[in-house]
């Protein structure tokens, strides 16, 4: 008698196992969450797809050259030479090193043997950027140098009102210096001789009229 009676509670409990997993199963499957990924399976599938985006696109790369490789050249030197610009774009920190740089040498320079015309741009330069009125303006492969009208400091109704403001086609009467493949091609003509005074020797003419 004992016997049966275990044989049918084992059955009992077996089946009963198995509609509780059969019953699990289907709430799954009808759900439709995914089961979770461990975070080592992400990494590796982040991995694996970054992976197979680069080598479609270096074959296609590769299989463009074949095909055009007068055109593709051409790009890629475009895009080298372009790429060579943005990096050596001169920024704001550097002009203001510049300047730094033109008043010490000024400074070195006495007044009398300095090029009054050339002193005095320098000077401008040094003026405006001691006052906050400088502007940087890029383009990515260069920049412009532009004085505004008012210093950063000053917060009046007419430093930000763009009815007041210079317009597109006045910006080139603004632009003070211009910066390309870290040189500043308006300030280093400045800088060039500025510390010979032509009125040290007389002209031709003065001297024709001496002798």
């Amino acid at each position: 008698m004992a016997a049966p009676m275990k044989s049918i509670f084992k059955s009992s409990r077996s089946m009963f196992s198995r509609r509780m997993c059969t019953a699990s199963e289907a709430v799954t499957e009808s759900s439709g969450k995914p089961p979770k990924e461990s975070i080592k399976t992400k990494i590796g599938s982040y991995f694996k797809r970054m992976y197979a985006d680069y080598k479609f696109s270096a074959t296609e790369t590769v299989n463009l050259f074949k095909e055009k490789p007068i055109r593709m050249s051409f790009y890629t030197t475009v895009a080298a030479v372009t790429g060579y610009f943005f990096a050596h774009n001169p920024s704001m920190q550097d002009y203001e090193a510049h300047l730094a740089t033109m008043t010490c040498d000024l400074a070195e320079v006495s007044s009398t043997l300095r090029n009054e015309e050339k002193s005095a741009q320098i000077q401008t330069l040094i003026n405006y950027s001691s006052h906050g009125r400088l502007r940087r303006f890029t383009l990515g492969v260069c920049c412009f140098i532009w004085v505004s009208d008012y210093p950063k400091y000053v917060d009046l109704y007419e430093a930000h009102c763009k009815e007041v403001q210079m317009t597109w086609r006045e910006f080139p009467n603004y632009i003070v210096d211009i910066g390309f493949l870290n040189r500043w091609l308006w300030s280093e003509q400045y800088i060039t001789d500025f510390d010979i005074n032509p009125k040290e020797w007389p002209s031709e003419e003065s001297q024709a009229v001496a002798s």
